[in-house]
């Protein structure tokens, strides 16, 4: 099979993917996948907790030389970032791909529609008590680069007392969830590899996505199948 064939139909391999599970898994949160959510990080403590925030940057092969200037950030390489939302099932609720990696997270941050239903009003309301006090607003997990904003719970740089620094330790680990759901991104359905092949169609990464959404949810149903697992090596190998 030539070249020009094998990317024609792993073309329309990802149309036929993306157009069987987007609204699935591309859909925004409702009431009751909040309340999962959040009964989920009551459970580990973090009451209110809506998961984690965080930006990756793959290397991009074959990124074209046009485009090079503008993919190549402090890495020297072409790369993409993605950011994504991550519960401590793995569950990817979020995910922004394509922003070249010359971005910083803010940048990114900006660009991404991850707070466009609060904005607009239409988020589905979260409330939770601490402490006796009454909190209206979900809040996510992330690193000390994301602005100083209420939904946003960063770790404390430089922790001075017994508090401060066990606060900091607990939300250091808690926030293991979302480099986790990377690694298992890359290693099992060699996102790292596709990634350098894109030049032909940014749908790739999505379907990747869907297929990890795919066997997640399969594995919390306890309908897990060992094939779901080896779709990522068949597009690798169709490549």
């Amino acid at each position: 099979m030539g070249e020009s064939t094998s990317l024609q139909n792993v073309e329309r391999l990802c149309k036929g993917i993306i157009l069987c599970y987007a609204e699935t898994y591309l859909c925004s949160h409702s009431a009751q996948d909040l309340q999962e959510i959040i009964a989920c990080y009551n459970r580990k403590g973090w009451r209110g907790c809506l998961g984690c925030l965080d930006v990756m940057k793959w290397e991009w092969k074959n990124c074209p030389m046009a485009w090079r200037g503008t993919f190549q950030g402090k890495e020297k390489v072409p790369a993409m970032a993605l950011e994504a939302v991550v519960d401590s099932r793995l569950w990817f609720w979020h995910a922004y791909f394509g922003m070249p990696s010359a971005n910083n997270d803010l940048n990114v941050l900006d660009h991404s529609p991850l707070f466009r239903n609060l904005l607009n009003g239409t988020a589905p309301e979260v409330k939770f008590t601490v402490d006796g006090v009454m909190y209206m607003m979900g809040y996510y997990l992330a690193n000390g680069i994301y602005p100083d904003w209420k939904i946003i719970v960063k770790t404390i740089s430089d922790p001075e007392g017994c508090k401060k620094q066990y606060f900091a330790t607990k939300q250091e680990a808690q926030r293991k969830d979302i480099e986790r759901a990377f690694s298992v991104l890359q290693v099992s359905l060699f996102f790292n590899f596709i990634t350098c092949l894109l030049d032909f169609n940014i749908s790739l990464p999505l379907v990747c996505l869907f297929l990890l959404f795919r066997i997640t949810s399969s594995r919390l149903s306890g309908e897990f199948s060992p094939s779901l697992a080896s779709c990522g090596t068949l597009m690798l190998w169709v490549l």
